[in-house]
Order: structure tokens, then C-alpha cells, then sequence
């Protein structure tokens, strides 16, 4: 996983095994929430950092939540 943050918003690139037996879309609504979720509240929850908003993606493609 990778983070960059520019004006507010950050961006957090996920990176799976290749050899994952699953990838993000086949996460459950309850598991997506979770996982990401938990990283949204953790890098916005801090004021020192600025972030208003938080972005997902792997390879370089946003992940649709």
C-alpha cells in the first residue's frame, strides 16, 4: 500500500499478491466497509494532515466502492 496526499485529498494505492485467491469488488459490502473504511476514518481523523477526502486505487485505476 502506497499513500500520497495533495490538497486535501489523499490517494491510497492497494497492491494484492498475485497470488490472491480474491481481489477488492469480491470483498462483501461488510468487508469493503471495513477495510477501507477503516483507512478513510484513520487518514482523515487527523487534523495535522489536512485530508478531507480519500481515494482508492490499484494499478493505477480507482477502485469502485
Amino acid at each position: 500500500m502506497r499513500v500520497a496526499a495533495k490538497t486535501g485529498v489523499a490517494t491510497v494505492e492497494m497492491r494484492l499478491s498475485p497470488n490472491s485467491k480474491r481481489q477488492f469488488v469480491s470483498l462483501s459490502s461488510c468487508e469493503q466497509f471495513g477495510l477501507f473504511g477503516s483507512l478513510r476514518k484513520t487518514l482523515t481523523s487527523n487534523p495535522a494532515w489536512k485530508i478531507k477526502e480519500v481515494r482508492f486505487s490499484e494499478g493505477g485505476k480507482e477502485i469502485e466502492l
